[in-house]
């Protein structure tokens, strides 16, 4: 399934001309997680959950216009109020079915690669967030928006939204 990815940080515009996604910075991949560290591989009667680990949220992208201002963002600090990566299903009729919104967040990493003979010069920015938030939109039969599932974790505050 052939897919669109978009990161959105208003104060680093990018050179996407996509429909609905205009001045958005097109993006190739993403990556995150978290790691929970239950203490059943312990044994004993009960098993309980720990404190959950964030990794850092990274995006790769071909170099643009966003890239000297994300840089400047990770060499001074900058906070940013909100982040948005979209990803919608390619074709005709386009479904954004997922959603990740990052709140209060900084730039934590910049990576540039590139290569004689390449396509192009890459690079991968990566996030620490304080808040996250994803939206899931199912398909239905017809390929049109169905079920919205939702869930979110305020890392600072150690609890969900």
């Amino acid at each position: 399934m052939a897919v669109d990815m978009f990161l959105e940080i208003k104060e680093c515009p990018g050179e996407s001309t996509k429909k609905g996604h205009e001045g958005q910075i097109d993006i190739t991949s993403f990556s995150f997680g978290a790691v929970q560290s239950g203490s059943f591989a312990r044994g004993g009667a009960g098993g309980g959950a720990g404190k959950a680990e964030f990794q850092d949220i990274s995006v790769v992208k071909e170099v643009d216009k966003s890239s000297p201002k994300l840089f400047q963002a990770c060499a001074a600090g900058t906070h940013f109020g909100k982040a948005t990566i979209y990803v919608r299903k390619a074709g005709d009729k386009p479904l954004e079915y997922y959603k990740v919104e990052l709140s209060d967040l900084i730039v934590s990493s910049v990576q540039n690669s590139g290569s004689a003979g390449g396509d192009a010069v890459m690079e991968s920015i990566t996030f620490n967030t304080a808040k996250i938030n994803f939206t899931y939109v199912e398909q239905d039969a017809k390929g049109g928006a169905g079920k919205t599932v939702t869930a979110g974790y305020d890392v600072r505050a150690g609890e969900k939204v």
